[in-house]
């Protein structure tokens, strides 16, 4: 399983609201500890390819990403946020990578 690239609104509703659990890495091109953490994201994408678990990513800058970082309330990048049913379970601000691995557990 890939990490999906998300660029709109209609994208990211359709992801979150599929009924199963999605976790989704707000991040921008332009952020060091963004760039680090993503193959962490990429591996536990690839882990967890065998379960009913999607996995995106929004750049901020890009496309509609700044309106679904604002409908979210991404208070900094990396910020991981995971959705069931469209219901908010938690998320993880900052590259931590021992909290995001006990977030897809």
């Amino acid at each position: 399983m890939s990490v999906v690239e998300i660029n709109t609104l209609e994208e990211f509703h359709d992801l979150i609201s599929q009924g199963k659990p999605t976790i989704v890495d707000f991040y921008a091109t332009w952020c060091g500890p963004c760039k680090m953490i993503a193959p962490t994201f990429a591996e536990l994408a690839e882990k967890h390819a065998s379960h009913y678990v999607s996995f995106c990513r929004v750049d901020i800058d890009k496309g509609e990403g700044e309106d679904i970082a604002t409908e979210i309330g991404v208070r900094g990048v990396p910020m991981f946020v995971a959705f069931q049913n469209e219901e908010r379970l938690g998320d993880v601000v900052g590259a931590n990578q021992s909290a995001l691995e006990v977030m897809n557990a």
